[in-house]
């Protein structure tokens, strides 16, 4: 029994169980990272620094677009207005995917207007409109190939006038966004596939559910860290069974090596 204590000794030695220690901890955040990382829920990501690199990189891009979009309904509308701009302000999610935006246009008497639109977006994809697909391609303003664009429900949209009391204003909408109607009540506005999926994106991020972020390993590093050491400070919550599971277990390695390190060093202090 001695002989087996002491050879226990020699193996557990406090160096090798601080390498164990960290090589769990190493291990756990590359199963969390690559294996299981969507089933984990972030209470910070809408203010965390990759969640507003994504908002201001699609900022860029939804400007792009409306700005193209916008430059052609200015051709079609040609008798309103003579020149515009846009720019997207701000992004939102809540019940809604909300896209702030800032116009400026000018009609033929060269008098400028300028409005804040508010435009209040479905957070879905709308699947029910794919009947009336081949109808709007026969618009003019419709020039998308087959299946390269998605329709987003408009569930409300506010426009204010500037420099007049900020007052609400009764103008039609499709003078300023591009705007497909597919029934008597009900307005669309089309995005691109690629941009939909990036306003998808942006929405799980906000929502806690940063599955497309940068930096996946850091965060999982992170976890596992103050997992192991029983910190948990809640920012990062596990939200299935086998993720639960994962936890737990690493709770418990942690404190049963931590454990040994600590009775380690106790014998190593007691032979010296």
């Amino acid at each position: 029994m001695k002989l087996l204590s002491n050879s226990l000794i020699k193996l557990l030695q406090p160096s090798f169980l601080l390498v164990l220690y960290i090589f769990t901890i190493s291990i756990f955040a590359v199963y969390y990272t690559y294996f299981c990382f969507h089933e984990f829920y972030f209470s910070t990501s809408n203010i965390d620094k990759e969640n507003q690199n994504v908002k201001k990189i699609l900022k860029i891009r939804l400007q792009e677009y409306f700005k193209k979009d916008f430059n052609d309904l200015l051709k079609l509308n040609g008798s309103l207005w003579s020149s515009g701009e846009v720019v997207v302000d701000d992004l939102k999610v809540g019940d809604y995917f909300e896209i702030h935006l800032k116009f400026k246009v000018a009609n033929k008497s060269i008098k400028n207007y300028h409005f804040n639109f508010t435009i209040k977006l479905s957070a879905e994809v709308e699947e029910s409109i794919e009947y009336k697909m081949n109808e709007l391609r026969t618009t003019r303003r419709l020039n998308y190939p087959k299946d390269s664009f998605y329709l987003r429900r408009i569930e409300d949209y506010e426009i204010k006038r500037l420099f007049s009391g900020d007052e609400k204003v009764d103008f039609p909408i499709t003078q300023l966004v591009p705007v497909r109607f597919w029934g008597a009540n009900d307005k669309g506005i089309m995005l691109p596939m690629q941009l939909s999926d990036e306003i998808d994106y942006f929405i799980a991020g906000s929502k806690g559910f940063a599955d497309n972020i940068e930096g996946k390993f850091a965060k999982m590093l992170y976890f596992s860290t103050v997992t192991i050491t029983t910190t948990g400070y809640g920012d990062i919550v596990p939200i299935s069974n086998r993720t639960r599971a994962a936890v737990g277990i690493e709770v418990f390695l942690g404190s049963l090596i931590f454990g040994m390190f600590l009775w380690s060093l106790t014998q190593k202090i007691k032979r010296e």
